[in-house]
Parts: structure tokens; sequence; C-alpha cells
């Protein structure tokens, strides 16, 4: 999930390219999808159906929730 092996990309680095071009073309979303035109911030992140240990043991930057703790108030305070 966390890493990438000779021309395979991982999970992580394949969601960090999504997250990427999503902010690049977040406008152009908006629109496609008749969203308002309000101020929009994307921020990546795993949902998972158990816990994970390995975003700490490989030190990865990404938020990841398992399904058990998924709330409003987690996904506010990403």
């Amino acid at each position: 999930m966390f890493v990438d092996k000779d021309k395979i990309k991982c999970f992580a680095t394949k969601h960090a390219r999504r997250v990427e071009w999503l902010k690049e073309n977040t406008q152009d979303v908006k629109i496609q999808y008749g969203l308002d035109d309000r101020e929009w911030d994307v921020k990546g992140i795993f949902i998972v159906s158990k816990p994970l240990i390995s975003n700490s043991i490989y030190k990865q930057n990404i938020k990841c929730i398992s399904k058990a703790e998924l709330c409003a108030e987690i996904i506010r305070n990403i």
C-alpha cells in the first residue's frame, strides 16, 4: 500500500497523484458536477475497513481512517 515496487506504483503514490490532479483541476470538476462556486479545499485521505499500523511503520504522511472511526467531526478536523 505504501511502497512502490519496480514499475508498479503503490496505492499511496497513485492517490497522491489523484489528489494533486484534483487540486489543479478543481474548477473543471465543479463545473462538470454542477457544484457551487465556493472555495474548495482538497485533501487526501484513505478510508479503510480496519485500522492500519503500516502508515506509522512506513512513516507516511497520509491520513488513514477506519470505517469505525469515520464521523463528521473527524472529517471536519482533517
